[in-house]
């Protein structure tokens, strides 16, 4: 009975904290992103005004991260 109870307990926290991390609000949707530049490989330069008015999508990751790597 014990064992169930603490199953339980421990499902419901787990629940709780899921629902509660994905529901909070990451960033602002009024918020402009600071103004920066990339530099590609082959030399030409991006920035992020060079993107006004389209859909940008930025993909961060870590070389060391397996999954992100394979997501790419």
């Amino acid at each position: 009975m014990v064992g169930w109870l603490r199953t339980l307990l421990l499902a419901g926290l787990i629940f709780w904290g899921v629902t509660t991390w994905q529901a909070r609000e990451l960033v602002p949707e009024q918020e402009l992103a600071p103004q920066f530049r990339l530099f590609a490989r082959d030399g030409q330069t991006y920035s992020l005004s060079d993107a006004k008015g389209k859909t940008l999508l930025l993909y961060f990751f870590a070389p060391w991260c397996t999954v992100c790597h394979f997501s790419i």
